[in-house]
């Protein structure tokens, strides 16, 4: 059992179970469709009014920006979850051959399912552990990640890997979390909807510690049955946690707020509701400890850049609809390069196999 710090009576109930240890995968190949089967792209097509399909589409940008469009290339996406950013990285890129990696056959179904939607012919998926890629040494030419290096269970051995599996010159780019906690530890809850046996709809209630020095994330998954009972608790708990404020998404959870909603009755009943529990670690770096490590094992030409903002006051001209607007404005935010923090780039260095 992980040594949970007990603060709110829900992490103080969840301890006493003694959940079993996991990994992030098992958690993630609960989802069945991430963000709700709305990402921008992948799932729905590009909305040429909405800022955050812009901002979507800058990323997307930013992260093509070192493949040479007219050379072919082999790309690595890993960690893509459903598609993304693999998909529309193939769209903008034809030239390149883009293999999407992950540890869940789950989110891989999605992506296969995605793909045959879209119709490209450039990109492949692959169910593997990226601490053990399995591509021959220095055949890469860039290495991609949304939001997935820092979920690997040992983020230095998949770096590693990815430094031998880059050609001499190599690029990697990924986007990751900016780690930067309002308070030394938070909790927060979701309640969403998992799935099981491939297409079997289960509610999850999900609670999440964060923590600072050591920057850890200790997750807990508690798996409801099938039943109507089941979905009724679940519903109520939404709506008892709808009036909190939010932190990475997610409702952010104290000592009253816990003890208002999750009253001794509420915990009974989730007990006898359980399916299955689980809880994983994972160790959480800020910018610094990620360009430390890189360096470490031999990556070059380090940069640290933010993640393009955009909000309707900023472009106005998003309101108008048009295509080719959102699509210069996409790459001009892509080239912005504003020195910050979530996006690192790093290279293999020349002459070196």
């Amino acid at each position: 059992m992980l040594g949970l710090l007990i603060n709110t009576s829900l992490s103080n109930w969840l301890h006493s179970l003694e959940p079993r240890n996991s990994i992030a995968t098992e958690y993630y190949s609960l989802i069945p469709k991430w963000r709700s089967g709305n990402i921008p792209f992948v799932d729905i097509a590009y909305d040429y009014n909405r800022s955050e399909h812009l901002r979507q589409a800058s990323l997307i940008e930013l992260l093509a920006a070192n493949i040479t469009p007219t050379k072919r290339s082999t790309i690595i996406d890993l960690g893509t979850g459903d598609g993304w950013p693999s998909l529309p990285l193939a769209h903008i890129r034809p030239k390149a051959y883009v293999l999407g990696i992950d540890g869940s056959e789950q989110r891989l179904a999605r992506s296969r399912k995605n793909l045959s939607s879209l119709g490209l012919t450039n990109v492949d998926f692959l169910a593997a552990d990226i601490r053990k890629i399995p591509v021959r040494s220095c055949t890469v030419d860039g290495v991609v990640a949304s939001f997935a290096i820092e979920e690997a269970v040992d983020v230095g051995q998949a770096a590693r890997e990815i430094f031998r599996v880059l050609k001499t010159g190599g690029f990697l780019k990924f986007i990751h979390q900016v780690w930067n906690l309002p308070a030394p530890r938070i909790e927060t809850i979701s309640l969403i909807q998992g799935i099981v046996n491939s297409d079997h709809l289960v509610p999850l209630l999900v609670h999440t510690i964060r923590e600072g020095n050591p920057n850890r994330e200790i997750r807990t998954v508690l798996v409801l049955d099938s039943s109507s009972a089941a979905s009724e608790i679940h519903q109520k708990l939404l709506i008892d946690s709808a009036g909190l404020p939010t932190q990475y998404g997610e409702a952010l959870l104290n000592v009253p707020s816990s003890q208002v909603i999750f009253k001794e009755n509420i915990l009974n009943h989730l007990k006898k509701l359980t399916r299955e529990l689980f809880t994983y670690e994972t160790k959480r770096y800020n910018t610094k400890d990620l360009v430390t490590l890189l360096n470490n094992i031999g990556f070059t030409n380090l940069e640290n850049t933010r993640i393009p903002s955009v909000t309707l006051k900023t472009y106005p001209e998003i309101h108008t609809g048009s295509k080719y607007l959102f699509e210069t404005m996409s790459k001009e935010l892509a080239e912005l390069n504003e020195i910050g923090e979530g996006v690192v780039t790093a290279n293999k260095p020349i002459g070196v196999n």
